[in-house]
């Protein structure tokens, strides 16, 4: 029957499971440190890239929400066919519109209004630098949130592919302790089983 474990052996133990690969031991081969150092470094460098990369696209999104938001503007447009009506939900519709040009004239695109309305009827839309119809931009708080959703995804990628890489060469190093447990056995073991014979 063993001992219970008491308080001071408890994290003493936790320790030596977690740092094992590092602790000197004559079974200990080089490659489990090697493993131990590789996984701490790859622990960090996820950790710092997955940090700095989702800051940089949260920022980058955020920006280009910024840009929209100040490069588009509404115009009054007219409508040169009726848009479709949906009893089911007052969903915008796409109909061919025709607004005025700031320096005379007209241009005529296809842009979204609101379902059910009728051929020569007044309808705001958007559009953006260049003049042609676009989608309202979004409002500073909802870019701001799916600027930092983007960042979060662009993180958690991060860390999911050094997950991913950091298995697969475990894995590979486990293959190949595991060949040379087997060649060395293979030495070793014949001479064992003749001791006991």
């Amino acid at each position: 029957m063993s001992a219970p474990v008491t308080e001071r052996e408890g994290p003493a133990m936790k320790r030596s499971t977690v740092l094992w690969r590092f602790r000197r031991n004559p079974l200990r081969r080089r490659s489990y440190a090697v493993e131990g150092f590789a996984l701490l470094t790859l622990g960090a460098v996820a950790i710092a890239g997955a940090a700095l990369t989702g800051l940089a696209v949260s920022r980058c999104v955020d920006a280009m929400y910024a840009q929209q938001r100040q490069d588009r503007h509404t115009v009054t447009a007219v409508l040169d066919e009726d848009a479709d009506s949906d009893a089911a939900y007052a969903a915008p519709s796409w109909a061919r519109v025709h607004w005025p040009l700031p320096g005379g004239g007209s241009a005529t695109g296809t842009a979204r209004v609101g379902s059910g309305l009728r051929r020569g009827e007044r309808t705001t839309i958007w559009l953006d630098g260049r003049g042609r119809p676009a989608a309202e931009p979004l409002s500073p708080s909802t870019g701001r949130l799916q600027a930092t959703v983007a960042g979060a995804a662009a993180g958690l990628g991060i860390c999911a592919g050094a997950l991913i890489g950091g298995g697969i060469a475990a894995a590979a190093l486990e293959r190949r302790r595991i060949g040379r447990w087997a060649t060395e056995w293979a030495q070793v073991g014949p001479r064992w089983d003749h001791r006991n014979a």
